[in-house]
């Protein structure tokens, strides 16, 4: 999700399963090359709030919700990741 400010990204899991990866949130026009992550601080968290349920919406528009977001893993991708805590 982006604003003319704000960045925010998650990565949700193609098992179903939790989320394995920290969402980001970037201030890209204070932090255009997206170096600072400022997800879990805690002057943030309203904006972090705010992306979250204007991501639902246009999740909801589409037709998906967090249960039904998925990024399924090609199965020759999955056997390439060296970690098996990412697959």
């Amino acid at each position: 999700m982006r604003g003319e400010t704000w960045k925010y990204s998650h990565s949700p899991h193609g098992d179903g399963g939790p989320d394995r990866h920290r969402a980001e949130l970037y201030n890209i026009e204070f932090d255009p090359e997206e170096r600072y992550n400022l997800i879990d601080r805690p002057q943030y968290q309203a904006v972090v709030r705010s992306m979250q349920s204007e991501l639902l919406k246009v999740m909801a528009n589409v037709g998906l919700t967090p249960e039904t977001d998925r990024m399924p893993l090609d199965e020759g991708i999955q056997q390439k990741l060296p970690d098996q805590k990412i697959r």
